[in-house]
């Protein structure tokens, strides 16, 4: 291959497909529907899980959508679907948590 068709070449195979990029928009409809359902079920194991693993798959919530619920729901920002989730699971560990404690000492508070 000569000089000048490789270099007629090369800028071609840089081209990036322009629709990769772009994400869908936040349905703020489905975030609210979801954001309900766990104030709902929060406190409640089986119903926080069965609400959680709905939103753990893609085809119903997409990343940004999750996202979006953590930092409603857990009043979290974070960047991947994975911290999201972890960080809507902590919020209903931390309540679970406080709730064993408090049963543990008979609702008492030192003092």
């Amino acid at each position: 291959m000569e000089i000048e068709g490789f270099v007629g070449f090369a800028p071609a195979s840089k081209k990036k497909n322009p629709n990769k990029n772009t994400s869908s928009p936040i349905r703020n409809e489905l975030v609210q529907k979801y954001y309900r359902l766990l104030e709902g079920a929060l406190g409640d194991d089986p119903g926080f899980e069965d609400v959680v693993g709905e939103i753990e798959r893609p085809e119903v919530l997409s990343n940004a959508e999750v996202v979006q619920l953590a930092k409603q729901f857990a009043l979290a920002n974070s960047k991947s679907r994975l911290v999201a989730l972890k960080k809507i699971r902590e919020r209903h560990e931390a309540l679970m948590m406080s709730r064993a404690k408090s049963a543990a000492t008979g609702g008492r508070v030192a003092g």
